[in-house]
């Protein structure tokens, strides 16, 4: 194996971990790594009553960084596959990546301070940073492909939730409670934590961003460059800071 392992809570079945990998695994915790997955090189944390399980015949490339600590867990599924990846979940927190998912070159994830992140199954990205904060949640379905700079931000107590098969485009946003504002006369707090909600089968052009309050409908797409703040209805074509319904509820696209 050759990897650098301090303590014993290493549970390696037959996995290839190369080595210039270091796992610190304490007594509180536990990491699992199933047969068949590769870990090329770089490090993995595992701390505070927390686990980290990488099911079988997943591939980790070089340099990523891999941590759960404070009570925190993380599961990545069976046959994925990450050129790069760098994900820290901590603090009471909780991340399921499902079966293939895959990155094609650098994704960074942050879950912290009970927050919750899923990926269902059959997922690909490029590059990008996604960060749950603070009682936050993103949940994201099956077979979804995003393109290069992805960023996804939520805080407090909000969401970011995407359907089933959406296609979004490059250098795509999604932002929502990420700043806090304030009544300047008696200092309440006014920041819209509104979700951000994106059905099944949706398009997002190239340079979109979404906002809290964003409710787009099942089978819609989204052009290039807009600002999404409100709801548009399913089956709809929208475009435009802010965007505006262009064609509604009659259209269908295909990848």
């Amino acid at each position: 194996m050759g990897c650098k392992i301090y303590n014993h809570n290493c549970y390696i079945k037959q996995a290839e971990v190369g080595e210039n990998v270091s796992i610190v695994v304490d007594d509180s915790s536990k990491l699992i790594i199933e047969d068949g997955v590769i870990i090329e090189s770089g490090s993995i944390l595992v701390a505070d009553n927390s686990i980290i399980k990488i099911k079988s015949g997943t591939y980790i490339g070089k340099k990523s960084l891999i941590s759960a600590t404070g009570c925190s867990n993380l599961v990545i599924g069976r046959e994925s596959y990450f050129n790069q990846i760098n994900v820290h979940v901590f603090n009471k927190s909780k991340m399921k990546m499902n079966n293939d998912t895959i990155v094609h070159d650098s994704i960074n994830i942050d879950v912290i301070n009970n927050s919750y992140m899923c990926i269902d199954r059959n997922c690909i990205f490029n590059s990008g940073y996604i960060s749950v904060y603070n009682s936050a949640k993103i949940e994201i379905g099956i077979n979804c492909t995003f393109g290069e700079r992805l960023s996804l931000y939520v805080e407090k107590q909000s969401k970011i939730i995407i359907g089933d098969d959406c296609m979004i485009s490059i250098n795509v946003s999604m932002i929502t409670g990420l700043h806090h504002i304030y009544n300047s006369e008696n200092e309440k707090e006014i920041t819209n934590l509104k979700p951000i909600i994106v059905g099944n089968h949706v398009w997002c052009g190239a340079n979109c961003q979404l906002i809290s309050g964003s409710e787009i409908g099942d089978g819609c797409v989204v052009g290039a460059a807009s600002l999404v703040n409100k709801v548009i209805k399913a089956n709809s074509t929208c475009a435009g800071i802010p965007a505006k319904i262009l064609r509604e509820c009659n259209i269908r696209w295909e990848r």
